[in-house]
């Protein structure tokens, strides 16, 4: 990525001058030093070659919350927890080429092999991943954290946002919504009563719902940013118009964990059964499966029981496990 959006190859590529926090100056060095060396090896190889005047904390925390440092490691929570140790080498090598170009024979080391310590960090579930993308962009942009609720709708009696708009537009005036919590305003009427416009967003796209004093004295601890929510909304249709008022907020997961489902999990072999272990919660009542594609044979299915709680959320996090090659209903 570059300072400006471009497109390559069809697609889109994201501008790091648009990210929060990131500054259009910070954003030109890092291109002219990549320019001019060549693509960053590590993050090592960048932290030595930025200049840490031109870069500060919290525009590196931008960019890993991004994914700006993907190619050079994956582990978003990594990343961001080793910005300190990026600025720190990045510090140490201009310190030291400063007493290279003041005593050539000065001896000033060559740095060019070390490696950059970072500390132990297991990578994001996909929803604190999401969130934290969130933080830096201003949307979801890889991914939505409701993606994996879309399939229980029908069973929780729900609509997606555009579902119930093209219903709205034909005359439906009342549904229930799965969304995210993206912001809040609050303001207050001409009679002194509080109440507050709701930014939401689910897969299919982010809209507003107005919320009266009485609505957001009970809910206002659940209306806030990132929360999966289940929303009672009512419509009014202008034009083209839909506006929303919100009736009433309950937790997501609490209304998903009701749901019975099943969870099939599909490995090559054991490496990943330790953390798909530790992600799936004893004392529900779903069943799960563990199906196995071990070499020279077909497929085996093990029945691991019927008493997992098996929620959307969990199905994510077992999805994102090194080593698991597919995760569906049943």
């Amino acid at each position: 990525s570059g300072v400006d959006f471009s497109v390559k190859d069809g697609a889109i590529q994201y501008s790091l001058a648009a990210l929060k926090n990131v500054g259009e100056h910070a954003v030109e060095h890092i291109v002219e030093v990549r320019e001019e060396g060549g693509p960053f090896k590590s993050l090592g190889d960048f932290a030595r070659r930025v200049d840490p005047r031109q870069i500060n904390k919290r525009a590196l925390e931008s960019i890993a919350k991004a994914g700006g440092f993907d190619e050079l490691n994956a582990n978003r929570a990594q990343v961001l927890k080793g910005v300190e140790a990026i600025i720190a080498m990045a510090n140490r090598t201009a310190t030291e080429a400063e007493i290279g170009q003041s005593d050539f024979f000065g001896g000033g080391g060559d740095t060019g092999a070390e490696e950059l310590p970072l500390p132990s960090t297991e990578p994001w579930l996909p929803m604190d991943k999401l969130q934290a993308e969130f933080e830096a962009v201003g949307f979801y942009l890889s991914g939505h954290p409701l993606d994996e609720y879309l399939t229980l709708l029908p069973k929780l009696g729900a609509d997606s946002w555009t579902g119930f708009r093209d219903k709205a537009l034909k005359g439906a005036s009342a549904a229930r919504l799965i969304a995210t919590v993206t912001y809040k305003q609050e303001r207050r009427s001409k009679t002194g009563n509080k109440f507050a416009f709701i930014g939401f967003s689910d897969p299919t796209g982010q809209f507003e719902a107005v919320c009266f004093s009485d609505t957001l004295a009970g809910a206002r601890d659940l209306l806030e940013s990132g929360k999966p929510l289940m929303l009672r909304v009512e419509a009014d249709v202008e034009g083209e118009e839909v506006k929303l008022r919100l009736q009433g907020v309950e937790p997501l997961d609490e209304k998903a964990d009701r749901v019975v489902m099943g969870l099939k999990i599909y490995v090559s072999d054991a490496k990943p059964l330790d953390l798909i272990q530790s992600r799936l919660t004893n004392g529900g009542a779903a069943p799960v499966h563990l199906v196995m594609s071990l070499p020279g044979m077909h497929e085996v299915e093990i029945a691991l029981g019927h008493k997992f709680t098996v929620n959307p959320k969990i199905k994510a996090a077992i999805k994102a496990v090194p080593g698991v090659m597919h995760v569906e209903d049943f």
